[in-house]
């Protein structure tokens, strides 16, 4: 009886391994290959030949694995990557390993990774462009085991390249680049504000949190600072972003506004509005009539930059109102609205009850 069971339990684990799942989504991906997407966030590419697939250009697709997939690797076998081939929807990779057998150029699908921090380059490569590391600030390594120089981007003067603990601004074959991220200075105008204990450096490809300020009576919007290279002005509320690398002199700004009793609403007043027009940025709010903020609504501007009203809402209510600071160029060219359930882009909330 004891050993029928055993027997019935090792038969039992066995069905169960061999048909349990160890991916979440595959496909094909060319002529002779396949893609799929592991439990552990790796998009696996397998096969022989050119990849042929625009990976994650279906909006369904996109919200199904784009924050999952953290690791590309292509296995042996397959050669390069087709021009209508792309894995540049792929936000959020961290890893990128390329096959020995891979002859394809390494361009603009290997840039604009945030949070790359690894690439491996197989011995069959034979051409890069300036574009593989392009906005990948995080970029640690690059290990190169083809027979070619490979060109290491400084963006700028930002990073530095180091090859057995030298400097280099070009990865030798077989050898492995490290990157170390340049250390900029920070000064600060609290602005009325209480002054607090602030970093007073930052490094490129790191992200370096800092402190919100208090101002009696106002609400803290954030940071801002002029960017030399892309001659416009950035705001941080609580990190400074990895990407910025230069010296920073960071202005806190806040926004003193109130909430006014109109007939069945209320009107959103700001009273510095000037201030951030001198920044080129519009203020928006949000409301909603539950202090969680969940399915917030839109409100527009607020006044005096726009109208900043809302009404037929419902008597003896509490709504809930957010504000926050859009560029101009976005608030012209984009369509803000669709940002209103962001709950990092609002603050200052206050409340207040229809009559």
């Amino acid at each position: 009886m004891k050993r029928s069971f055993i027997i019935g339990l090792v038969m039992l684990l066995i069905v169960t391994g061999c048909t349990q799942k160890t991916f979440i989504e595959s496909g094909q991906c060319g002529k002779n290959a396949r893609w799929q997407v592991d439990n552990d966030g790796t998009l696996r590419i397998s096969g022989t030949g050119l990849i042929t697939k625009e990976f994650l250009v279906m909006a369904d697709e996109y919200d199904r694995l784009n924050s999952v997939i953290k690791r590309l690797v292509i296995e042996e076998g397959i050669t390069g990557i087709s021009e209508e081939a792309s894995f540049s929807n792929i936000e959020h990779l961290e890893e990128i390993i390329l096959p020995d057998t891979f002859e394809g150029k390494i361009g603009i699908d290997f840039s604009g990774d945030p949070y790359l921090r690894h690439i491996r380059i197989g011995k069959s490569m034979k051409q890069t462009t300036s574009e593989y590391m392009e906005d990948c600030e995080h970029l640690e390594t690059i290990e190169n085991a083809s027979d070619y120089e490979i060109p290491l981007r400084t963006d700028q003067g930002k990073r530095t390249w180091y090859v057995d603990n030298k400097k280099t601004k070009k990865c030798p074959p077989h050898k492995t680049a490290h990157a170390v991220g340049n250390i900029f200075h920070l000064t600060y105008d609290f602005n009325g504000g209480q002054i607090i204990n602030e970093p007073d450096t930052h490094q490129y490809g790191q992200d370096t949190p800092v402190n919100q300020p208090f101002k009696e009576g106002s609400h803290f919007m954030g940071w801002y600072g002029y960017y030399e290279d892309y001659d416009m002005t950035l705001s941080f509320f609580d990190t400074i972003s990895g990407f910025w690398g230069q010296d920073f002199h960071l202005k806190a700004m806040y926004a003193d506004y109130k909430l006014e009793a109109i007939d069945g609403g209320f009107r959103v007043v700001m009273a510095n509005t000037k201030d951030f027009k001198a920044y080129e940025e519009m203020i928006v709010f949000r409301y909603a009539d539950n202090e969680a903020m969940k399915k917030p609504q839109w409100g527009n501007l607020v006044a005096p930059m726009g109208k900043g009203k809302v009404t037929g809402l419902k008597k003896g209510k509490t709504y809930y109102v957010e504000i926050c600071a859009l560029d101009y160029e976005w608030w012209s060219d984009a369509d803000p609205e669709d940002d209103v359930k962001y709950d990092e882009k609002f603050h200052g909330k206050q409340s207040i009850t229809i009559n």
